[in-house]
């Protein structure tokens, strides 16, 4: 192995590293005497790059392809260290997970035996306040529902006047429309009919029964029919899905919808 022997030139108080450095060729050279002049030839370079590199600059090409071969040796060797580091770490967090269950599982048997110890004093504190709360839980529902009725009661007879004003207010309109008051019986919806999800029910067009009162009792008569709707007041469309048609869109204010009762 191709050993770098530091000889060291003090004139001035410089280190020529060209003339400081020295290949030799030798086979039997100790360890730690390698490991010497590696650590001085780090010291070196770490001190002062530049100037390292600056007194290489006019060397023999000898000497630096030896230094060359010297630091890429500094790299292995601390590649394999590195390699080293990391092994010994592994090795010691697989020891510490071993432990680690090892202790866990103790603590867990340790645990386990403490409940069971204990279970049946446990399980009888854990019924009395299941009880308890089963108890309390009785007496909410029991006012919940008190209150329901209550709110149910308070509010019904207003929805009750609501609807009734809301439903003069339809037959005004549909007098005001010039639409025959027998309609009234039918459910009106502004917009397209649909189903109770909002689905789109495409119908089918009678171009033959263009108002309202053939339209109606045309629906009337065929049993398919759940509705009717008119576009503009003289397109006939009725509904004869098999999901049938329960309200209107209102985003397609240009239609009328009406329900079958």
């Amino acid at each position: 192995m191709v050993i770098l022997l530091f000889l060291f030139n003090c004139a001035d108080g410089h280190v020529n590293v060209a003339s400081a450095l020295l290949p030799l060729a030798v086979t039997h050279v100790s360890s730690s005497l390698h490991i010497a002049n590696s650590s001085q030839l780090m010291q070196r370079i770490t001190a002062d790059p530049k100037v390292f590199v600056s007194e290489l600059a006019s060397a023999d090409p000898t000497v630096i392809l030896t230094v060359i071969a010297m630091l890429e040796q500094l790299i292995a060797e601390g590649n394999t260290a590195k390699d080293g580091f990391e092994r010994n770490v592994d090795d010691a967090e697989t020891d510490k997970d071993a432990k680690t269950i090892s202790h866990d599982n103790l603590v867990a048997i340790v645990t386990e035996l403490t409940s069971l110890i204990n279970k049946s004093q446990e399980d009888k504190i854990v019924a009395v306040r299941n009880a308890d709360e089963a108890g309390e839980a009785k007496q909410a529902a029991i006012d919940h529902l008190t209150a329901m009725m209550a709110v149910r009661n308070t509010n019904l007879p207003i929805l009750a006047s609501e609807k009734t004003s809301l439903e003069d207010i339809i037959e005004i309109l549909q007098g005001i429309a010039g639409i025959d008051s027998s309609q009234a019986e039918w459910e009106t919806f502004l917009g397209n009919c649909v189903a109770s999800d909002g689905t789109f029910l495409q119908g089918t067009n009678y171009g033959a029964f263009p108002d309202f009162a053939s339209c109606k009792q045309l629906c009337i008569e065929k049993s398919s029919c759940s509705g009717f709707q008119l576009f503009k007041g003289s397109s006939c469309n009725l509904s004869e899905n098999t999901i049938k048609a329960t309200k209107g869109n209102p985003d397609t204010a240009d239609h009328m919808c009406y329900i079958k009762p």
